[in-house]
């Protein structure tokens, strides 16, 4: 994610991963709400292998960048100033895109009472959108190992132990897969300066690679429906210990291999992308999280209501819808863009 300590470079790499993150996210987003109510409900997508593909490393990929940027984050503020930025980048947008759960809860109460709509509110605002709060519940771990224990990397692994033992209620599950590669993607740029020489240039090379894309299709080929975090968990709290700390193993694994696959992909054409293409590459790369918020809307209240009576996956339709719902978010970014409050609370002021 560095390139010959060049920060216009870097950022473009940076964007680049972004936009391979957030297409893919999209289009695994159409395989799952654009297959009709059969594929929907019963989750056979899970089965897809396109879909395996994706969610192998997709939000592992998207973590190891969003803790790699919060370390110049950590670098520029301080104290109430750090706290400030997480609360407008991070907290307020939570706030605001969870009025569409909140209001879909409050709808399907049989009846409407001033508990009820407290009740949903909660609920709505502690589980939704989930990226957003891993990222900030792993910056805030980050603050405090930082403050208190000046990076101590023995407290970051006790952080990580504890993400065994720990209950998986309430999106628990999701926050703690995803805190590691939160900190590795910190702790990689707070330690940037000793990377710069031998291991920048394996880690580009060519070998580097294809042993890389063997290692990881390895990994891909014996994915199963028990790898997906959102089908097994990751505590160990009433399970078969051996079978879960062997899934939860696995599935960091692959997430992270699969990670620096798309890194060096992205450092290798970096070069190559014609100017107009990398136009439309950084907007995507800095766009990114309204990108997943809006097309997270689309998807739920739009799409899959509209497709229910397709039958399967086909990835011609998919490709169209993913298409449509890519240039539906660039619109409507573009909307709340004009006005200042509103790319403040909708898009945390990118």
């Amino acid at each position: 994610m560095y390139v010959n300590g060049n920060e216009s470079s870097e950022l473009g790499i940076i964007n680049i991963i972004k936009a391979i993150g957030i297409l893919l996210v999209i289009f695994g987003h159409a395989i799952q709400y654009a297959s009709g109510e059969q594929v929907l409900s019963s989750g056979l997508f899970f089965e897809d292998f396109l879909f395996k593909f994706i969610y192998s490393f997709h939000m592992p990929l998207f973590m190891l960048v969003s803790g790699y940027l919060f370390y110049n984050t950590v670098e520029k503020y301080q104290g109430k100033q750090l706290l400030l930025n997480r609360w407008h980048r991070l907290a307020q947008p939570i706030l605001v895109w969870a009025f569409f759960p909140f209001m879909e809860l409050v709808l399907k109460r049989d009846k409407i009472t001033i508990l009820n709509v407290i009740k949903s509110l909660i609920r709505a605002v502690i589980l939704n959108p989930w990226f957003l709060w891993a990222i900030l519940l792993s910056s805030m771990a980050v603050v405090v190992v930082n403050k208190f224990f000046k990076d101590n990397k023995l407290i970051y692994f006790l952080g990580f132990l504890l993400i065994f033992v720990i209950p998986d209620q309430y999106n628990l599950h999701l926050y703690k897969y995803m805190y590691p590669y939160f900190v590795l993607g910190y702790l990689f740029n707070k330690n940037i300066r000793w990377q710069n020489t031998f291991s920048l240039r394996i880690r580009s090379g060519r070998i580097y690679g294809v042993l890389l894309t063997i290692f990881y299709f390895i990994l891909l080929s014996v994915y199963s429906r028990d790898a997906y975090i959102y089908v097994s968990g990751i505590t160990l709290l009433g399970k078969n210990y051996e079978y879960q700390l062997l899934i939860d193993l696995y599935r960091f694994l692959i997430g992270f291999v699969g990670s620096l696959w798309i890194i060096w992909i992205s450092t290798k054409v970096a070069n190559q992308i014609p100017k107009k293409v990398m136009i439309a590459v950084d907007y995507l790369g800095k766009y990114s999280m309204g990108f997943y918020l809006i097309s997270g809307v689309i998807f739920s209240y739009i799409v899959s209501p509209l497709t229910r009576e397709i039958e399967g996956i086909n990835y011609l339709f998919v490709t169209g819808i993913s298409i449509i719902v890519t240039l539906s978010c660039v619109m409507l970014i573009e909307i709340i863009k004009k006005n200042h409050l509103s790319n403040k609370l909708f898009l945390g002021g990118r």
